[in-house]
């Protein structure tokens, strides 16, 4: 089973279920009964002690409540999904970047969300003109989505303070090139830039000025004109400043990957962190 953040706050089962397990998960695993006992957040302890309960005890199922599928929307038809990581990076004595690890849970795995675009918004990454050096700027709300709800410090859940207000979107962009052309595929280069403020005193920001962040993003994409899909879609955006530790107090280096996934997979389904009804829009 994967759990969302905001799985606590669901009605009926869902609940039920994730208040047994914890009172609060960040980029966590746990092995538990059916029922939400928890037995480890280990998966070897874990599976150890699931091996020693009463087989009674591994069937049980507690009545838990009702399931409301309103709040675990699907990913839009034939659209496309992106996991997405991010981490909390360094510079070695070389100046290259390395993964920042602390004593602290939630760095040692990366922070993940995923993005959604409808089928209309996908094909709209197609320039107009399917031929080599055909060049075209990526929608406006598919650029403010990224911005407002990835490009921000993921490495705790929904990043602290949650997507960014359109004011602190300063300034982005992200432009599509043909690289090449044929009657089988087409693969695109995705460059693009952004200048980001965030305001949360929680992620680096004073009380009297916003943290400014500048990101650069690179990345490439291959349509299939078979089956009229993309067959990869890999972003990666890096900021010198975009992570920071709020225990030892320092700015770092923020890395975020997005990957194209099929889907398949239940935890590939789940919806990303701050999903609303607005999520398709560019409302605040």
């Amino acid at each position: 089973m994967v759990l969302n953040g905001d799985a606590g706050n669901q009605p009926g089962m869902v609940a039920t279920f994730f208040r047994r397990v914890a009172k609060h998960f960040a980029n966590e695993s746990a092995v538990v009964t059916p029922n939400g006992q928890l037995l480890s957040h280990h998966l070897d302890q874990g599976l150890e002690k699931w091996r020693q309960l009463p087989a009674q005890q591994r069937r049980k199922l507690d009545v838990l409540g009702e399931f409301d599928a309103s709040f675990l929307p699907s990913p839009p038809a034939r659209g496309l999904i992106a996991n997405v990581y991010s981490r909390g990076l360094r510079r070695d004595g070389r100046g290259e970047l390395q993964i920042y690890k602390t004593k602290v849970a939630r760095s040692l795995e990366a922070g993940r969300d995923h993005l959604w675009l409808s089928e209309s918004e996908a094909m709209s990454l197609l320039p107009d003109e399917l031929a080599g050096g055909s060049r075209k700027s990526v929608d406006s709300a598919i650029v403010d989505r990224i911005c407002r709800r990835y490009l921000i410090d993921l490495v705790r859940v929904g990043g602290n303070g949650g997507p960014r207000k359109p004011e602190n979107v300063l300034r982005a962009e992200m432009d599509l090139t043909i690289e090449a052309a044929t009657d089988s595929k087409i693969r695109l280069r995705i460059d693009g830039s952004a200048r980001l403020a965030t305001q949360d005193v929680g992620s680096g920001a004073r009380r009297d000025a916003p943290k400014i962040d500048d990101y650069q993003l690179l990345g490439s994409a291959t349509y299939d004109r078979s089956s009229k899909r993309f067959t990869s879609f890999n972003l990666v955006a890096i900021s010198e400043t975009g992570h920071y530790d709020e225990i030892e107090k320092r700015v770092l280096p923020l890395g975020v990957a997005f990957e194209l996934t099929p889907g398949e997979k239940p935890a590939d389904r789940v919806p990303p962190s701050s999903y609303s009804a607005d999520y398709f829009g560019t409302k605040p």
